[in-house]
């Protein structure tokens, strides 16, 4: 973004928020003050982490020796609220200072960042700081946003190109790549931003993390990225950074852990989901404090911008929390505003939260009020018994909604791809949009009610994400009875049927989600894929219709309905699907593969090999492109009549799907092919036996194997492969054909068999309707093998006559030789 437009940003931002007084004046400061010389700063959010598990905050076990080691050196900060308990609007509240209803980012799925909202990265950025990121999952993806104002942006795990991509790192790899961030890092200011998603579900940490905390296996992930954070200390120490360094550590949100009926969490707004760490190592400084005020992630950018002398966003709703560290008081009225949208994809109403430094208010249908002194677990609700206090928060609130609502910066909900959408759901963010409900209607049911169904389905997730599908199935029908009109199971129970091949019960579920939700994007996409891979591709094209006529900008389901069109033949409307996907995404691999094949298959190979060379560009490690563009390569040399270097580079593509996926079946049977057509026959051999090792019952690979076997004089073993060949496709002609002549004119007296031939060739020219004359010369000579000369002379007469009228003269000749031997009562032996 260049300087122009990010000016004009920031006064669009200005205008929105009617300061414009103070606005102009921070436009001012930003040109004319200095930054601290401060060299490094860096950002550390642990993703679901609640402070209550750090030992520093009072866990039972030793959780986080190096984090406490941090904090024995820092201010810590013990009552911290998170305004949101999901990844993505909870780190835009922590990268901006604003809550939710002012940077418009609500949920995981279905929002963008937008770029009108000013993040810590830009404002660092413009003080001459260089601003990286690295991230651990996919919901910080760039695609959402999230990389506005940083130099670098690390949130590549795998290529989607392949349907199998990776959608979270651990956290050995995160912290391999900040050290290598640190020992590349030049000289002058840097920010780094480091991401850790491993106390995410599901817990797994590494050993020996894993056996230590075996009984809080949560907790054993907390200490894994303690352990990763201790390595990056470490490095800063021993260059010299870590005294000079800003270094904070929190986190984005809390774990319910099954408190309140909520094993994970963004649903309810309970302590565990919203109460997080945060740390803060201060440069050149070494006391210990601990802080007890109320505060919020949305602290952490005034306060940076309060540290290097930087003024602040007008936009920005925290507080520069510098007093604290001197010793001086903060403010200890505060109200922090916290909220949940979940519930809404329920029908059920939101939840809105204010938290001060005693209390809890939740305005929902029935509105709940906690003292979190005296009832810290939130077990007491005091809404009844305290109704003025409950009055005088719910009007705070009120309060605080209006005026974010007002000065509202983006509407973070935008249109998410397919592939987006099915990411997120493999992280275990499922459902469908949430609703904007930020008024206080209590007509609707209360989230609470709903509960029960939501803990089913965060336990059908984990369950389906260890495989054990039956449980998951189990779950997925507890809610269908207690909520038959939500879609969310039968939901759940297709993709179960799915993974379990059972593809026409996925459909009548899918089916069953589209009766309850015409809308549900997910469904048709779904339903649509099962009917391209059964082969119905007009009903897989009218399920992409529906989808892209719901949302029209998604690649996916235009890439999706171009390979149904190109399978059914109609390559034109094939070719403007993926130009239209491309056009959308011009990253777009899989998009990019699949309009090279349809090339091919017009004949256009140097444009097919341009598209290929794209999808390797953009995945190195994709197989299926390698072997594709080595296909174009090969029918490319074929048609210009063995051109060597088209083989030549065929045969390296080939070699290199192979070293990729070594169990890649369609790319030995391509190398195999070519290996035949250069007359390399043992190399062909080799391939077909590989595929065969690989798909025993490929009839394909059993003929094409046969047919490599001849030269090599192994004509038994060719024969056996060719009646396995017949025995999985019986009416194969050319293979018939083959078999046929071989046992009617191989010189082992052994292996012929006339009647054998015979049926065989007899077959197949019935199929050919008696015009091929390859398949009627294989008659001919079947017939003179059995002794039937007469059969023999008439069948080869025709065709003789059919080469004549084609002008084939060599094949002429070839037929004269043979009738001759039949009109001797002499069957024909190969030379």
């Amino acid at each position: 973004m260049t300087d122009k437009h990010r000016n004009l940003r920031k006064y669009v931002i200005i205008v929105l928020l009617v300061v414009v007084i103070a606005g102009l004046a921070w436009l001012r400061s930003r040109a004319t003050t200095p930054a601290s010389d401060v060299p490094l700063v860096i950002l550390i959010s642990i993703d679901t982490c609640r402070a209550d598990h750090l030992s520093c905050y009072g866990y039972e076990q030793p959780t986080t020796p190096n984090i406490d080691a941090l904090a024995a050196e820092s201010v810590l900060f013990e009552n911290v609220i998170s305004p949101m308990p999901q990844t993505l609007p909870a780190h835009a509240s922590m990268l901006t200072g604003t809550i939710p209803p002012t940077h418009g980012v609500h949920f995981n799925k279905g929002y963008r960042f937008g770029e009108v909202n000013v993040a810590l990265p830009e404002i660092l950025k413009d003080a001459g700081y260089t601003t990286d990121a690295i991230v651990s999952a996919f919901v910080l993806d760039s695609h959402f946003g999230m990389a506005q104002g940083f130099d670098t942006y690390l949130d590549r795990f795998a290529s989607p190109l392949d349907g199998e991509t990776v959608l979270q790192r651990q956290g050995e790899e995160t912290t391999d790549l900040a050290l290598k961030w640190l020992d590349r890092r030049s000289a002058g200011k840097s920010f780094l931003f480091l991401h850790y998603y491993d106390p995410h579900m599901l817990y797994r940490a590494p050993e020996p993390f894993a056996t230590r905390f075996a009984e809080h296996p949560y907790a054993g992930e907390i200490a894994y990225v303690d352990y990763c954070i201790g390595q990056l200390l470490d490095r800063l120490k021993a260059k010299g950074l870590y005294d000079s360094s800003l270094i904070i550590v929190t986190s984005d949100h809390g774990e319910m852990l099954g408190e309140h009926g909520e094993d994970g969490h963004g649903y309810f707004i309970y302590q565990p989901a919203i109460r997080v760490p945060l740390i803060v190592k201060l440069p050149g400084r070494t006391e210990a404090r601990r802080i007890s005020e109320l505060v919020g992630i949305i602290d952490i950018v005034p306060t940076v911008c309060g540290l290097l002398d930087i003024p602040a966003p007008v936009q920005v709703q925290g507080i520069d929390l510098a007093a604290a560290f001197d010793g001086r008081d903060i403010p200890a009225d505060r109200s922090m505003f916290c909220e949940s949208l979940w519930p809404t994809q329920y029908r059920a109403n939101s939840l809105l939260g204010l938290v001060d430094a005693q209390f809890k208010y939740i305005q929902t249908t029935r509105p709940e009020l906690y003292d979190l002194v005296a009832d810290p677990g939130e077990t007491d609700d005091l809404s009844t018994q305290q109704p003025d206090r409950a009055r005088q928060m719910q009007e705070t609130l009120a309060g605080i909604l209006r005026q974010s609502v007002n000065n509202k910066l983006s509407d973070g909900a935008a249109m998410m791809d397919a592939e987006s959408r099915r990411r997120l759901e493999s992280l275990g963010y499922v459902g469908g949009p949430v609703a904007e409900t930020l008024d206080f209607d209590q007509s609707k049911p209360d989230p609470k009610d709903f509960i029960a169904y939501f803990a089913l389905a965060e336990k059908g997730i984990h369950a389906f994400e260890l495989k054990d599908y039956d449980k998951a199935e189990q779950y997925a029908n507890q809610q269908i009875e207690l909520r038959p009109e939500l879609p969310y199971a039968y939901t759940a129970l297709a993709k179960i049927a799915t993974v379990s091949n059972q593809m026409d019960k996925a459909i009548e579920l899918y089916s069953k989600v589209i009766e309850i939700e015409p809308v549900h994007i997910i469904s048709y996409d779904a339903r649509g894929s099962i009917y391209a891979g059964q082969g119905r591709h007009q009903l897989a094209i009218r399920d992409f219709d529906m989808a892209i006529e719901l949302v029209p900008i998604d690649p996916g389901f235009h890439n999706k309905r171009g390979y149904a069109y190109m399978s059914v033949d109609d390559l034109g409307r094939a070719m403007r699907d993926f130009d239209r996907a491309i056009e959308l995404n011009p990253e777009y691999g899989l998009a990019y593969n699949n309009r090279g094949l349809a090339y091919i298959e017009l004949g256009q190979y140097d444009r097919a090999v341009s598209d290929f060379d794209r999808a390797v560009q953009l995945n190195p490690r994709h197989a299926k492109a390698w072997n594709n563009r080595g296909l174009a390569w090969f029918r490319k040399g074929n048609r210009d009549k063995g051109a060597t270097d088209d083989y030549t580079r065929a045969l390296r593509d080939f070699t290199q799907a192979i070293a990729l996926h070594p169990g890649y079946s369609a790319t030995y049977f391509n190398r195999g092919s070519l290996h035949a057509v250069t007359g390399n026959h043992d190399e062909a051999a080799r391939d077909f036996q590989s595929v065969i090792g690989l798909m025993p019952d490929n009839p394909a690979a059993h003929g094409e194997l046969g047919k490599s076997l001849i030269p090599l004089g192994r004509a038994k073993e060719a024969i056996d492969h060719y009646r396995r060949a017949l025995e999985l496709r019986a009416d194969w002609v050319p293979v018939m054909t083959d078999l046929a002549w071989r046992l009617s004119t191989t010189a082992d007296d052994a292996l012929r068999d006339g009647a054998e031939a015979v049926r065989l060739a007899e077959r197949a020219a019935e199929l050919v309707d008696n015009k091929n004359p390859i398949v009627l010369d294989t008659l001919a000579a079947a017939y003179a093998e059995a002794g039937d000369f007469p059969a023999a002379v008439e069948t080869a007469e025709r065709v003789l006559a059919m080469a004549t009228a084609a002008g084939e003269a060599a094949v002429a000749a070839d037929i004269r030789k043979r009738l001759m031997l039949y009109q001797a009562g002499r069957a024909y032996r190969v030379p």
